[in-house]
């Protein structure tokens, strides 16, 4: 018997609610932080989904899926459960204009779908997931080790992308660029210079390699492309390169090349 997208990403979800995996690195399930508090964990891989693309409105059927790094800190999701905003669709306007990374997303988004409006709950044909599911110790800016994301994308992601067979991935960060090449085994493949043009910031993050690439999944080829960072320092940092446009000029050439070959048509 076929079994459906939803049935196998409720699998998915319930893998990652019994997840302990990284906990001896002082990452906590949200599972562990909501039933502490004695309620239900939601139903979706992770707060970034539930928040802005939930899969009860359809985004399993999404040809975009954007890979972020992690949610935030076990405070801030205390906090947010405390807010009341958990189970929220669309999120609250405050919680959306207190994120850069979601404002600024929604900026290069934009170049692609005008009607995405993230705060309203248009979000075109995306799926939002991180790499990390957990929530860490200490600050926002504490750093979560290499060997934390490629446990998390090994476990889940091409499980993930497997589910929801999307057209391209949108990496955010050049962490989490970098597990996704490690994790890989060999399956993402150099597609070359298919911006026309060497992009500074890819040529840092992929230690030499640019344009785009390509990622065989079984028998579904899945388009990846690496971009900053959409967080206030990943902006920040690819503006400082070469001017204050660099970041959504990426978004715009993003644009003219999925235009150009037809991609998400």
């Amino acid at each position: 018997m076929m079994v459906n997208k939803k049935e196998q990403y409720q699998k998915l979800v319930e893998k990652r609610q019994a997840c302990r995996c990284c906990s001896d690195f002082g990452l906590k399930n949200g599972e562990e932080i909501l039933k502490a508090k004695q309620k239900k964990d939601i139903n979706e891989i992770g707060q970034w989904t539930a928040s802005y693309t939930p899969t009860s409105k359809g985004s399993l059927n999404a040809k975009i899926v954007i890979l972020g790094q992690d949610w935030g800190t076990i405070e801030e999701y205390n906090n947010f459960i405390n807010s009341g905003e958990i189970g929220k669709f669309p999120t609250s306007e405050y919680e959306f204009n207190t994120s850069p990374t979601n404002k600024n997303l929604e900026i290069g988004l934009k170049e692609i779908d005008k009607e995405v409006d993230l705060k309203k709950g248009n979000f075109g044909e995306c799926f939002m997931t991180n790499a990390i599911l957990c929530y860490k110790t200490g600050k926002m800016s504490t750093k979560i080790k290499d060997e934390n994301y490629r446990r998390c994308i090994q476990k889940f992601l091409y499980e993930l992308l497997d589910i929801i067979k999307p057209e391209i991935i949108i990496v955010l960060g050049k962490q989490t660029f970098n597990a996704v090449v490690q994790c890989s085994k060999g399956n993402l493949v150099d597609e070359g210079n298919v911006y026309k043009k060497s992009w500074y910031y890819n040529r840092t993050i992929l230690h030499g390699l640019k344009g785009n690439f390509k990622y065989c999944l079984k028998e579904h080829e899945i388009l990846v492309f690496p971009m900053a960072h959409t967080g206030a320092l990943g902006v920040l940092n690819r503006n400082r390169h070469q001017n204050a446009r660099e970041f959504i000029k990426d978004w715009e050439d993003l644009s003219d090349y999925l235009n150009d070959n037809s991609i998400l048509k």
